[in-house]
C-alpha cells in the first residue's frame, strides 16, 4: 500500500503515525482495514500520536486484537522478544537476561565537532520544514499564507507556525506566539470556545502546528 494514501487518511482524522507503525502498515494491502484500526486506536487510546508502541500496549483490546490478526501484524516488540544478544559470551548473557542489561555496539556521535548555534537553527529550521510539508496537505487549511504575507484587512485564512510562546490572560484566554521562517505573531484562543480551548491548553512550546484564524497582521 501508498504510504502517501496513509498520510493522507491521517490528516483527514488529524493523528500522527510514527515511520515504524506506519512501515508496518504499509506492508498489507487491505486499507480499508487500515482505517478502522487506526480509528480505533484514536478512539481507545484519545492520543493524537500512534507509535508502534501504542498498538501493542493495547493489543488485548478485543476489537483491535481482531483487525491485527485479520491483517497479520507482528507486534512483538518488547524487549524480551525483540533484542538480540547471540554476541554475548554466556556470563554476560546471564545478567542480560536477568537485569535487562543493554550492550552498546556503537554509537552515531560526530566527534571533534564543535556544535554552535547555526547547528541548532538548522535543526528546527529543517524540523519545522519537514513538519510544515505535512502539515499542509490538510484539505481544511483554506488561504494558507506565511505569516510575512498577512495584511492590514480583516479576513479568514490558514498559517502553520512553531509555538514560540504561550500565556494566559486575566479574562482567562490564551495567547499564543507564532512564528514560522517569515516572522511571528501572535493568537488568541477564546476560553468560549470549549473544545479548541482544551486542545490548545494541551499544545506545548516548539509544536508545529497548523490554524484556522480570522484576523489581520
Amino acid at each position: 500500500m501508498e504510504k502517501k494514501e496513509i498520510l493522507n487518511f491521517c490528516i483527514e482524522k488529524e493523528v500522527l503515525l510514527d515511520k515504524n507503525l506506519l512501515d508496518l502498515f504499509s506492508e498489507t494491502n487491505d486499507f480499508d482495514s487500515i482505517k478502522v484500526l487506526i480509528n480505533r486506536l484514536k478512539n481507545f487510546t484519545h492520543k493524537r500520536i500512534i507509535t508502534k508502541e501504542t498498538l501493542d500496549q493495547n493489543k488485548n483490546n478485543q476489537e483491535i486484537k481482531e483487525l491485527t490478526i485479520k491483517l497479520g501484524l507482528n507486534l512483538e516488540i518488547s524487549a524480551k522478544t525483540s533484542l538480540s544478544y547471540s554476541f554475548l559470551n554466556e556470563k554476560e548473557k546471564i545478567n542480560f537476561k536477568d537485569e535487562g542489561m543493554v550492550k552498546v555496539l556503537s554509537s552515531p556521535i560526530c566527534k571533534g565537532k564543535n556544535f554552535e548555534v547555526k547547528d541548532f537553527v538548522n535543526y528546527f529550521r529543517s524540523r519545522f520544514n519537514e513538519m510544515k510539508a505535512f502539515i499542509q496537505e490538510n484539505k481544511n487549511l483554506n488561504n494558507l499564507l506565511s505569516i510575512n504575507k498577512i495584511n492590514g484587512a480583516k479576513q479568514n485564512l490558514s498559517i502553520i507556525g512553531l509555538i514560540y510562546d504561550k500565556k494566559l490572560t486575566k479574562n482567562k484566554n490564551i495567547i499564543l506566539e507564532v512564528e514560522d521562517l517569515t516572522g511571528k505573531i501572535k493568537l488568541l484562543v477564546s476560553s468560549s470556545k470549549k473544545e479548541l480551548y482544551e486542545r490548545a491548553e494541551n499544545l506545548s512550546l516548539d509544536s508545529v502546528i497548523g490554524f484556522k484564524c480570522s484576523g489581520n497582521k
